[in-house]
């Protein structure tokens, strides 16, 4: 009796551990034809010249990888426009950053554990019933709306911006 209680935890242990390294955060980096090695020794470079992340991030685009941080939303704030020409007759937008549902944004790919590309279009189907015809992405799914890139990530689904 006991080898099968000890086979149970240890089964309960591993499941466990392994829906924990799923679930859990950080980044996936890609750049074609190189190894989890060659982003190590890259990432280390950058790192021993630049301290801030920014810097970092920018060092390792300047080297060919393609790093998305997966705690960090897709959805990029972009500042609004402050001319005259607003929306509010003649008054100014206020200066502060909001993030448009309607702009665009260019998708090299995109990536969810154990999708295929029918999950893709059914997922990016129901988004689009969800916000409206005007989110229907473009050039398969390589240029969506900013609102259909965040309905795609409730969905589990990354991009990978261009």
């Amino acid at each position: 009796m006991k080898p099968i209680k000890m086979h149970a935890q240890i089964s309960l242990l591993l499941i466990s551990s392994l829906l924990l390294t799923l679930s859990g955060c950080g980044e996936l980096s890609y750049k074609r034809g190189a190894t989890a090695s060659d982003f190590q020794h890259s990432k280390q470079a950058c790192s021993s010249k630049h301290k801030i992340d920014t810097e970092i991030e920018s060092c390792l685009a300047q080297s060919g990888w393609l790093v998305v941080d997966m705690n960090k939303s897709m959805v990029t704030e972009a500042s609004l426009n402050t001319t005259s020409d607003s929306l509010f007759d003649g008054e100014k937008l206020p200066a502060n950053k909001s993030t448009r549902p309607l702009d665009t944004s260019t998708i090299g790919s995109w990536w969810k554990a154990g999708a295929t590309a029918n999950s893709l279009s059914t997922d990016s189907e129901a988004c689009t019933q969800q916000l409206g015809e005007q989110h229907q992405p473009q050039h398969n799914m390589t240029l969506v709306t900013l609102g259909l890139l965040d309905c795609m990530k409730t969905k589990g689904w990354f991009a990978l911006k261009q």
